[in-house]
Formats: C-alpha cells, sequence, structure tokens
C-alpha cells in the first residue's frame, strides 16, 4: 500500500485527522457592557470574504424596557454596522434581550451574542421565529 498522510480520511465527528491539529482562528465576537441597571452597550465585529464588519449599539435617548405577554423584556436599540473595507455605515434599530443578553435585528436576519463560544457570536441568525 501506498501512504497517502491519512487524506480522505475522517474522525466521528466528520472532519479530517489533519485538520485536528491546525490552531483556532476567530471570526466573531461580541462583547456586552451595561450602564447602570438598565443601559446595554453592545460591540460586536465579524471577519468574512466580504471584509471586516464592526458593530456598535446603544439605547435611543427615550428608549424605554418593553414586556411582552410572554414575560421577555426588551429595550430597542440604535445600531451602527461599518463595513471597515469600504467604510460603508448602516444605521438601523435592533432588540436587547435583557436575559439572554442577545442583540437582534431582525431588518438582516443577524444576531450578537456575547454568551457564543471563545468570546461571542456575531452573525446569521438561524432560526426563523423571532421570539425563540
Amino acid at each position: 500500500m501506498w501512504n497517502n498522510n491519512n487524506y480522505g480520511r475522517t474522525s466521528y465527528n466528520g472532519s479530517n485527522y489533519r485538520d485536528n491539529n491546525r490552531s483556532y482562528k476567530k471570526k466573531s465576537g461580541c462583547r456586552v457592557t451595561m450602564k447602570d441597571t438598565n443601559v446595554p452597550i453592545v460591540s460586536a465585529w465579524k471577519k468574512s470574504k466580504k471584509g471586516f464588519v464592526t458593530l456598535y449599539a446603544r439605547p435611543y435617548k427615550n428608549s424605554q424596557i418593553r414586556k411582552f405577554d410572554d414575560g421577555k423584556e426588551y429595550i430597542n436599540l440604535f445600531v451602527t454596522i461599518t463595513n471597515k473595507d469600504t467604510m460603508q455605515v448602516t444605521k438601523t434599530s435592533g432588540l436587547f434581550h435583557f436575559d439572554t443578553k442577545k442583540l437582534y435585528l431582525p431588518e438582516f436576519n443577524l444576531v450578537a451574542n456575547p454568551r457564543g463560544g471563545r468570546g461571542g457570536y456575531f452573525g446569521i441568525r438561524f432560526t426563523k421565529e423571532f421570539h425563540k
């Protein structure tokens, strides 16, 4: 037999054996800072083939906490998304959920989650329903 350096062999989780020895490169991150008790400031970043994107979210001047029928509390935040490669700035609004500390951007189907593995997650939201 010839030696093919384990090419084509996969482990139980489906990845190649050779890939398990590579270091992990972080592609996104998120951080939430609470000013006072009910004032969240969210910052996030994402690196992709389309470029380097940053997000900064803060409450509007007169933002108030809203309770939905299921008991979940949200606050409306002013969100600025900047593509650092093209310097294109997009301004929108998002909903911050206090229990999970997630920022939802339903207009772009994005989520910023500071509790995602290894420093947070900022990217595509994979569920179809908004309140779950």
